[in-house]
């Protein structure tokens, strides 16, 4: 039987965060490949108050990095990658870092694995929207650059992962995330359907978090006579105190813990959001979404109509929303599986194409670039 393997996994926004605790879940069989599952919060989250929720609420424990810039700043490359090494005592060297998404923290840990000198095991890879500027594109396309393995969501991210790394190896399934949130939520009970209930609102992008982009969809709720919950956030709720009061149709509510928001979703008609996780989330409930944002890269659920890109101006919003009340329901095609099994065929891969014991991140004490052959992330 193959080493069980120490894996680091570099995390850092909420989002990130919530989606550890579908990993911690699927990781504790005896069967797993993984023997210790690391996880490193860079504190990118922009709320700590926020933050903890899922900790709390999903019981995911995480290691959050130290940093000498303190609170409300990103770590180094190489204070990650010493608290790497700081767990290799307790933990057993890591022998592989997994990162996952398009935010600093992807990044962050990626510039730490090349570093350190240690397989790159990149989670819901993907090439982005290709636009000159939008950062998220650009750390995605700096991380699959660099990664030993790649895994993604969907066959046509595959195809362009294919495309951008030729001969790296890229694994398609179906996100474990899902099966987690339909779990939490079927635990709790059926969610009663309720007539005309109030669509579910999430803004918390920089883009969207402008005056005029919030009006936009505040208008085009009205124009369409349709009730929202708006789950606030610190920085949403200081902004619509600049804007005066909040229209009658739509009510504000403090941001909830996962297992509540998914509720909500449940019982709502469909979400309106300019977030890129929730759209999967409202999918696997049943719920359509309405994207306030210009690009999405759940190309699958945008095929399939489930979700509607609709842009920031209010003409789009508002025939988003009629476009999702006019669908009916529909079926998610969703395979169920389990972080075992992905990382079982990520390591495998890794055996196949890495030297059979990675340099662990404690061995190298100096900062100097790793010799793997591939070049530094700039």
């Amino acid at each position: 039987m193959d080493e069980k393997w120490t894996i680091v996994a570099v995390v850092g926004t909420r989002p990130q965060i919530i989606k550890c605790a579908a990993m911690r879940e699927d990781l504790r069989d005896d069967a797993s490949p993984v023997g210790r599952l690391v996880l490193l919060d860079t504190g990118q989250h922009y709320d700590p108050e926020l933050a903890v929720l899922p900790r709390t609420d999903l019981g995911v424990d995480v290691d959050v990095v130290p940093r000498a810039g303190g609170p409300g700043s990103d770590p180094t490359v190489e204070e990650v990658h010493d608290a790497m090494a700081a767990r290799a005592p307790s933990s057993g060297a890591p022998r592989a870092v997994l990162v996952m998404g398009d935010t600093r923290s992807t990044l962050l840990g990626a510039r730490a694995a090349v570093r350190a000198g240690l397989p790159l095991i990149y989670a819901e890879a993907g090439l982005g929207s290709g636009t000159p500027g939008h950062r998220e594109s650009e750390i995605r396309r700096a991380v699959v650059g660099h990664a030993d393995v790649m895994v993604c969501w969907s066959e046509s991210a595959a195809a362009g992962l294919g495309a951008a790394r030729p001969g790296a190896p890229v694994l398609v399934f179906d996100d474990p995330h899902l099966g987690f949130v339909r779990r939490q939520v079927a635990m709790a009970g059926p969610t009663a359907d309720v007539h005309d209930a109030p669509a579910v609102l999430t803004l918390h992008k920089s883009w969207t978090l402008r005056p005029e982009v919030v009006a936009a969809v505040f208008q085009a709720l009205a124009e369409r006579r349709q009730r929202a919950i708006l789950l606030l956030t610190p920085q949403l709720r200081r902004l619509l105190e600049t804007m005066g009061p909040v229209p009658g149709h739509v009510e504000p509510r403090d941001g909830h813990t996962p297992r509540e928001t998914w509720r909500l979703i449940a019982a709502s008609p469909f979400l309106i959001t300019d977030s890129g996780t929730m759209p999967r989330e409202a999918a696997i409930l049943g719920k359509r979404s309405v994207l306030v944002r210009t690009f999405s890269g759940n190309g699958d659920l945008i095929d399939r109509g489930i979700a509607v890109v609709a842009g920031t101006e209010p003409a789009g919003i508002a025939a988003g929303i009629a476009r999702v009340r006019r669908a009916g329901p529909f079926a998610y095609p969703y395979r169920a599986t389990g972080w075992h099994e992905i990382l079982g065929r990520a390591l495998d891969a890794l055996r196949a194409t890495r030297p059979a014991h990675a340099e662990p991140a404690h061995a190298e004490p100096t900062h100097a670039e790793p010799t793997s052959g591939r070049r530094s992330i700039d």
